[in-house]
């Protein structure tokens, strides 16, 4: 029963990670900002997370109210990470898959440096420790993220298929030239995008923490690398975003509870190949995704200059 429930919580986590982190990608990258950066982006979310928790554990703060402080912390310092994909992409007209992955290098260089060691929440934070205690408000944790995710990807659907703002979006990583000419700013638009994809892969980042037994060591285990993938095998869509999230949920969530799953028996297959088996999968996933087809201005420098 306990690793049933232990698979359960990591499913709920992992899911609500990749749901959002994907849904970030779908909007920057719907706009024509490639949006490689999630990998870092969700790692800064994660640290400022971790930090706010341990500081504010420190002081004695209550844990309901250190928990939401913390995830606000995240999601503003993912779209502060954002504003450093953007301003070179957008304004200086980078290449988007370079920029994107010298942040994804600097993100878990800088929170280490700053660190200087990895962060236990649970051996840190009192607050955390004594909301731990409570096991079935613990639990519900993990699947109040799992409905945190499903309203955000409904709202993001809506926001990007219902609504003028969801059509500008769109524009600019269809046709910016027409965009423009309608009297809408493409660069304000992706950096609406931006903004907003940085605020999920904050909230990503937390999200993920759950799934390392809530420690922050410097990186998320390239799961914004795996939420591109499922970007790109879901077609750019919202519903392929959640099919796909799903499936590498349930993969992450065996793969992560291999060890107490077997318990005390011996290992039938090394824990380092099953640890492998979510980063194989994408590869094999989209070798035979083939009509997959990223929006036309996608990762092309707009230049006001030359409409």
């Amino acid at each position: 029963m306990d690793i049933f429930i232990t698979i359960l919580m990591t499913f709920f986590s992992a899911t609500a990670a990749y749901l959002v982190v994907s849904t970030a990608g779908l909007v920057s990258e719907k706009s024509g900002t490639v949006n490689i950066a999630l990998e870092g982006t969700m790692i800064i979310g994660a640290f400022a997370y971790s930090s706010v928790v341990y500081f504010g554990g420190e002081a004695g703060m209550a844990a309901g109210g250190l928990q939401l402080l913390g995830i606000l912390v995240a999601m503003v310092a993912g779209l502060i990470w954002s504003m450093l994909l953007a301003l070179p992409t957008i304004n200086f007209m980078s290449d988007h898959i370079i920029t994107g992955t010298a942040l994804n290098l600097i993100a878990p260089a800088l929170t280490m440096l700053i660190m200087q060691q990895g962060m236990s929440l649970d051996h840190l934070s009192p607050a955390l420790n004594s909301l731990g205690s409570n096991t079935s408000g613990f639990y519900w944790i993990y699947f109040g993220f799992f409905a945190v995710a499903a309203v955000l990807v409904v709202a993001i659907w809506y926001l990007m298929n219902k609504t003028n703002i969801g059509l500008r979006i769109r524009a600019a990583g269809e046709n910016p030239h027409s965009l423009e000419s309608a009297g809408v700013s493409v660069f304000k638009i992706r950096y609406l995008a931006l903004a907003l994809a940085g605020l999920l892969a904050g909230l990503g980042g937390v999200f993920s923490l759950r799934i390392f037994a809530n420690t922050f060591t410097g990186a998320v285990n390239g799961m914004g690398y795996i939420a591109i993938a499922i970007l790109i095998a879901g077609n750019w869509s919202t519903k392929g975003n959640v099919m796909w999230s799903l499936i590498f949920g349930v993969i992450i969530s065996i793969t992560a509870s291999y060890t107490a799953i077997l318990g005390s028996s011996p290992e039938v297959v090394p824990k380092e190949v099953i640890q492998m088996i979510p980063f194989i999968i994408p590869v094999i996933a989209l070798i035979f995704v083939k009509d997959s087809k990223a929006p036309t201005a996608e990762g092309i420098p707009y230049n006001k200059e030359e409409h």
